[in-house]
């Protein structure tokens, strides 16, 4: 009797590891890569398919606790170990980015009263920056700041990593960059600005700076309306009052 009762609770015990372990993708045909023709799912560690394979890919979340799977355009959140729908709004343009986290933000498209709107979620799929923008550029590594669309300004501003403006939706074209690792770069530490048609870079200290190289900042071979920003500041000091201390 002792050894059917630990029989019983091995296998429970067993039964239940299975379950706590996350699933992984498999491929109805290994040999397919046509993504209109492949079809993906989910199994278990003993090989059982939880999830049947009805999406062309699956995006691999597992130590965050989930998969994104996609049917055509629309990606799905599911439970890395149940393969159930979690409760979160589907995410409608899965290939205009690359579906990934830098800094703990990716892009999300949200179809809100008809209309499509983007913004940003973290590892645990909360939207940290609301879908409320026509669009938006992804976050760069190490730089802790993004440009956006504001629909009514019909202009392009700057948020942080919270969403906080930095700079309102006001300019025709905001471009982003920066590398913490590229010191040697002309840019580095400094913004490129026109102001009353005088095209300038301010560093951070705000002092003009006539001797920085701009060929590459042109925009169709020639200026626009523009804001040019190369950060290497940390993610504490990108303030509002940062920026007004370089002449913005």
């Amino acid at each position: 009797m002792k050894q059917v009762v630990i029989g019983v609770l091995y296998l429970s015990f067993f039964s239940l590891t299975l379950q706590a372990q996350n699933l992984t993708v498999f491929k109805k045909d290994p040999n397919e890569n046509t993504l209109s023709k492949r079809k993906m799912g989910l199994k278990d560690a003993s090989g059982k398919v939880v999830v049947k394979p009805i999406y062309h890919t699956i995006y691999d979340f597992n130590p965050y606790g989930f998969f994104l799977a996609a049917e055509k355009n629309t990606g799905y959140f599911l439970d890395a170990t149940t393969g159930k729908p979690l409760n979160v709004p589907p995410h409608t343009d899965v290939t205009r980015y690359r579906n990934q986290f830098i800094n703990n933000r990716m892009p999300v498209k949200r179809t809100i009263g008809g209309s499509d709107y983007w913004g940003f979620i973290n590892s645990e799929l909360k939207e940290v920056i609301p879908a409320k923008y026509p669009i938006i550029s992804e976050f760069k590594p190490g730089v802790y700041v993004t440009s956006v669309y504001g629909e009514n300004e019909k202009k392009w501003g700057l948020i942080d990593t919270s969403g906080n403006y930095l700079i309102p939706c006001i300019y025709d074209y905001i471009y982003v960059s920066g590398n913490q690792n590229d010191s040697t770069s002309p840019d580095f530490n400094a913004v490129y600005v026109k102001n009353n048609n005088e095209m300038f870079y301010v560093n951070f200290n705000g002092q003009k700076d006539y001797n920085a190289t701009a060929n590459r900042l042109f925009y169709n071979e020639k200026y626009e309306d523009a804001l040019y920003l190369y950060f290497s500041l940390p993610e504490h000091a990108l303030t509002p009052a940062s920026l007004q201390n370089i002449g913005i």
